[in-house]
């Protein structure tokens, strides 16, 4: 026995001394061979043994009680999720005595091994450890625990797949790690030392694939950073939306299109309910986009799954189900609690976390403020103006947020800047803003850092500016958002920019690019990502539920997590001459506030919905 890496000729050169060194070891520990429980008699009685002392890692003090593994070096666990055979390699083990002593019998084949130990949060690793059939017992090196580190990575699955089906295995080590559904996985209790990993995986049109010589350092974490396992299957389809134009009565599904060299076609399953009647469809199509008429008079269900098709006309796995239904649950009015009247159509609405309404009356120059049940408890003059809002609708952008101090942010486009005041109405910080960009909206998040939506004229591009409280810049990003022709809203919720906006001005040709509700651009400005909802207006709850109203009788709510969208008929009918939407909120009972705006009687409403 002997490491490899000093080769074999010393061990088999000098079996003497190898005996003396047994004897020495024993000696010096005051220990014997009986000390592991495994084996009786001395060194000579056992041929071929292994034996070695581990020690706590203060190195003194003896490790007493600790579980000693060796297998062969190029063995790997067996694991549920392998779809790929490797050797079935029996695991070596043995316990130290109470001295710290362990050894190996003679059931060890001639061969090249590695050995792991593990205590509570410490680790042993030895690597390459070569055993020859020499009927001699051969003795390591005293080693000592040290304090376990561990490997992390994400793993991505190119043709689509669910990460959780991939496992990472460690060459001669008698354990696995599972990656989770996010792609992410940590394999813990690695001893100090160098490892070879093998990813597997149950997943169709994926290969096994192997990263070699990661260094592990005792107590910490190595972080090998992004593993794409190959994939020779046909892709998945990805990026999938759906979208329901009310107007048409219309369900849209787009997707990616796939590498035209592997996938040739799409082969698009759906099920749907109406009422009594189910039916279950495929269709083979070579487009990325699948349209179909639906009639909403009854109870409907509508769900469909994706697959790619190869040149063979073989369609491979199918894509996550994306589900479609329309409940003839109502919305109920529980009361028109609020009624603000002569306020200009060029005007913005937003509530605060208190449930206060505010708005702000860009063409009077006056900020109001409501209570839920439409009391006016204060009004002020504001220096505020609205610029043109070219390429988007003029009539739907006031920017207009409140923060949980209840300052209020608004726009002074004569100035060229954004203007903030207290809720007495005093102003208490500007922002100058660049002549070559409009700032469309602002919203603040909860740490009261605000963000700025803004178009710039020349390039053209969408950008997302952060300044903190002060009004200093933090960071920015570029085409974040999809560019639509109508913006709506602007807000924050756990840490993900929502921005709606209306595409009846877009072309049919280019709807298609944009045919969903909402989609989430994985762009990121410091530690946000964003949305982008395509409704007349939409808000979120703290859940990431989505809703989204298309006319004051039309009400959906949709998942971002899972794509699933559920639409509700408001009743009973609201009065046709609020017809114009200024906003939807939830507010902290949990009911909808639904903000309606009569531009003939210039006044407001606000109608309270729930679910009945």
């Amino acid at each position: 026995m002997e490491n490899v890496n000093k080769g074999s000729s010393m061990i088999k050169g000098i079996v003497a001394i190898g005996c003396l060194l047994s004897l020495a070891v024993c000696t010096m520990f005051q220990c014997t061979i009986s000390d592991t429980g495994l084996n009786s008699g001395n060194s000579s009685q056992t041929p071929n043994a292994l034996v070695g002392m581990l020690y706590e890692p203060d190195g003194k003090t003896p490790a007493h009680g600790v579980s000693v593994k060796i297998r062969p070096k190029n063995s790997l666990a067996l694991s549920g999720g392998n779809n790929n055979p490797s050797n079935d390699f029996d695991t070596s083990s043995t316990v130290t005595g109470s001295s710290g002593y362990f050894s190996f019998d003679t059931s060890l084949s001639a061969g090249i091994y590695v050995i792991e130990a593990l205590s509570g949060n410490n680790a042993l690793f030895i690597d390459s450890i070569q055993i020859v059939k020499n009927a001699e017992t051969d003795t390591l090196p005293p080693s000592k625990l040290q304090p376990a580190g561990a490997i992390r990575g994400t793993v991505s699955l190119i043709g689509g797949g669910d990460p959780s089906e991939v496992y990472i295995l460690a060459f001669g080590i008698d354990r696995f790690a599972q990656v989770k559904h996010d792609g992410t996985f940590t394999f813990p209790s690695f001893g100090e030392g160098t490892y070879n990993l093998r990813f597997i995986t149950s997943v169709l049109g994926y290969k096994t694939f192997d990263t070699l010589n990661i260094e592990v350092v005792s107590a910490e974490t190595t972080d090998i950073g992004r593993i794409t396992l190959p994939y020779t299957g046909t892709p998945i389809p990805t990026g999938i939306k759906s979208f329901y134009d009310s107007s048409s009565q219309t369900i849209i599904v787009s997707w990616n299109r796939s590498d035209p060299s592997i996938t040739k076609g799409y082969l698009f399953s759906r099920k749907f309910i109406w009422g009594d009647i189910t039916s279950i469809t495929s269709t083979i199509i070579t487009d990325t986009f699948y349209t179909e008429k639906v009639d909403l008079t009854k109870k409907y269900y509508w769900e469909c799954q994706i697959a790619g098709i190869d040149s063979n006309g073989i369609d491979g796995a199918q894509s996550d189900t994306i589900i479609f239904q329309w409940s003839q649950d109502t919305l109920i009015e529980a009361s028109q609690s609020i009624l603000m009247q002569q306020i200009s159509n060029s005007s913005g609405i937003t509530k605060d976390v208190y449930d206060n309404f505010w708005i702000a009356d860009y063409e009077a120059g006056k900020v109001y403020v409501y209570d839920k049940n439409g009391h006016l408890k204060n009004s002020w003059l504001a220096e505020i103006s609205k610029s043109d809002s070219f390429p988007f609708s003029a009539t739907n952008s006031y920017m207009l947020c409140v923060d949980n101090n209840k300052n209020v942010y608004l726009e002074n486009a004569d100035q060229k800047s954004i203007v903030k005041y207290d809720s007495t109405g005093k102003l208490v910080g500007t922002l100058q803003v660049s002549s070559e960009s409009k700032t469309i909206d602002i919203c603040l998040d909860k740490d009261g850092n605000m963000y700025t939506y803004s178009y710039n004229r020349f390039l053209p591009n969408l950008w997302i500016r952060k300044y903190d409280q002060e009004f200093s810049f933090i960071d920015s990003s570029m085409n974040l958002i999809t560019l639509t022709w109508d913006h709506r809203n602007f807000e924050i919720k756990n840490d993900v920019i929502y921005c709606t906006g209306a595409c009846k001005s877009v072309p049919d040709t280019i709807q298609h690019i944009i045919p969903q509700r909402f989609s989430i651009n994985e762009s990121k400005i410091g530690n946000l990502k964003a949305v982008m909802i395509v409704s007349v207006e939409s808000t979120v709850d703290s859940q990431g539920i989505i809703y989204g109203v298309d006319s004051p009788k039309n009400l959906w709510v949709s998942d971002v997590a899972s794509l699933h969208q559920s639409n509700f008929a408001v009743k009973p009918d609201i009065p046709s001459d609020f017809n114009f939407i200024k906003g939807i909120y939830i507010m902290s009972d949990g009911s909808i506030a639904l903000c309606l705006y009569n531009s003939n009687s210039r006044s407001y409403a606000v109608y309270f919905l729930r679910r009945s």
